[in-house]
């Protein structure tokens, strides 16, 4: 690749993720998630369920990390998400030690994969990356290619220790005001 498209593909990802998210419109709700039962992500995952725990002390899901990665994984559907989307989340960081690099700490995550075999890993911009907030929505405005094969949610604690927590997520197919 050219160092001309990739300076190029650097700057878009910054104006997609960074302050531009307020320029994008809610269209279609694409995906949502309360979170508020224990199947919410899955069977796998019924032990990460926290009745009471979530904004309104409804359900939420929680991941505690110690050592290495830890994450819950849902698949989503990949054909109805392709296009420009608006992904927002409600979470809450406990006590999230300050990670060995930047990207680790806090986790909220897609994982594209596209059939040429490259990986996007988008989050959002104002992630708790370590630390403790309160409850705050974080947003992320993403293009999901048309040669996406998978996408996936990760949500958790990645070397770092602490608590991380989700409320609900909701993915909106968006576009520029």
């Amino acid at each position: 690749m050219s160092l001309k498209k990739h300076l190029a593909g650097v700057i878009l990802l910054f104006l997609l993720t960074g302050p531009a998210v307020a320029d994008f419109t809610k269209g279609e709700l694409l995906y949502y998630n309360d979170f508020d039962t224990a199947d919410a992500f899955g069977e796998k995952y019924r032990g990460a369920f926290r009745p009471g725990a979530g904004l309104a002390e409804d359900g939420a899901f929680e991941v505690v990390g110690y050592r290495g990665s830890h994450f819950l994984i849902m698949n989503l559907d990949a054909a109805k998400l392709k296009g420009c989307i608006l992904m927002e989340a409600v979470v809450k960081a406990d006590q999230i030690s300050k990670p060995e690099k930047a990207h680790f700490g806090a986790k909220l995550m897609l994982v594209i994969q596209r059939k040429n075999g490259k990986t996007l890993w988008p989050e959002p911009a104002a992630m708790p990356k370590s630390g403790s907030s309160d409850w705050k929505t974080v947003s992320l405005v993403q293009i999901i290619p048309d040669d996406t094969v998978s996408v996936k949610l990760y949500f958790g604690v990645q070397n770092a220790t602490g608590k991380f927590l989700i409320d609900s997520i909701s993915i909106y197919r968006t576009e520029g005001k």
